[in-house]
């Protein structure tokens, strides 16, 4: 997901004195929500969620990481998982038959969601 600046045209965005960017999307469906993209480095290269970008979740008075689920392994989590909102993992997407990285195939939604389980710190096998 290439994120440019504004994060999102869907949602309220902020850019805070530290360069720090922030968006806010009210998320419609089963249960209303709110999708949270903080980008790190505002509009500093790379804008790609699960490098510089980090995407939660608004739902039920808590700020999780996007579709947190606590029964989520470490390795589902990285390999892909597939509920309602589709497979989603943290790792790099496919390359397309161009060479350039398909950005729509949610393989960085779940970046956020290994941070946590990482204790917000980089591992070495963290995907980027």
């Amino acid at each position: 997901f290439k994120c440019g600046f504004p994060i999102s045209s869907d949602g309220q965005n902020y850019v805070f004195n530290n360069g720090v960017g922030l968006s806010m999307v009210v998320l419609t469906g089963k249960a209303a929500s709110m999708a949270i993209l903080i980008d790190t480095n505002g509009p500093k290269k790379p804008n790609f969620i699960g490098k510089d970008t980090f995407y939660f979740q608004l739902k039920q008075n808590k700020i999780l990481p996007y579709e947190w689920d606590s029964t989520y392994s470490r390795e589902q989590i990285i390999n892909g998982i597939t509920n309602d909102a589709g497979t989603m993992a943290c790792r790099p997407s496919r390359d397309t038959d161009d060479g350039d990285m398909m950005y729509w195939d949610y393989n960085y939604y779940m970046c956020t969601a290994l941070l946590m389980m990482d204790g917000w710190e980089f591992k070495d096998d963290y995907p980027w």
